[in-house]
């Protein structure tokens, strides 16, 4: 099965698509699965626009940008050996410091500053930004 590089959330029925994105000329955002059986590209919400990181939880799940997992076992900058956190997935392009030219990584949600290390095989995913958006409350 090939990796379906962007998600997104359908402008008139609110549903999820996956695929690849592109930018029409009248100003939308459209993702098209590719498949026979899907017909055209479907106009999304921008705002709900996420890539793919090519990666699986250890559910075997496609991690996405937006998406909220949970991490177990592994540290961030300020958690050693065994820990657990929630975070966000996210996405940026390298620039000014980074020696990287994209990377993915997980905010922790509660402590902005910290960054969970991004080990897919500790991460489930709990739910999305989008869906969810209860989950990114601090407790």
């Amino acid at each position: 099965m090939p990796i379906l590089a962007y998600r997104g959330k359908t402008l008139n029925d609110n549903v999820w698509v996956h695929g690849d994105l592109s930018h029409t000329s009248d100003g939308f955002y459209c993702i098209n699965s590719g498949y026979a059986d899907c017909g055209s590209p479907r106009p999304v919400q921008p705002a709900t626009i996420g890539l793919c990181t090519g990666l699986t939880d250890k559910n075997g799940k496609l991690l996405f940008e937006g998406d909220i997992v949970k991490c177990t076992g592994g540290g961030g900058l300020l958690c050693f050996g065994m820990c657990e956190c929630i975070g966000i997935i996210k996405h940026e392009l390298g620039g000014g410091t980074r020696s990287t030219l994209c990377r993915f990584y997980v905010q922790t949600i509660g402590d902005p500053l910290n960054e969970a290390n991004f080990i897919p095989a500790t991460m489930e995913i709990i739910g999305n930004i989008y869906d969810n958006p209860d989950m990114l409350k601090e407790a």
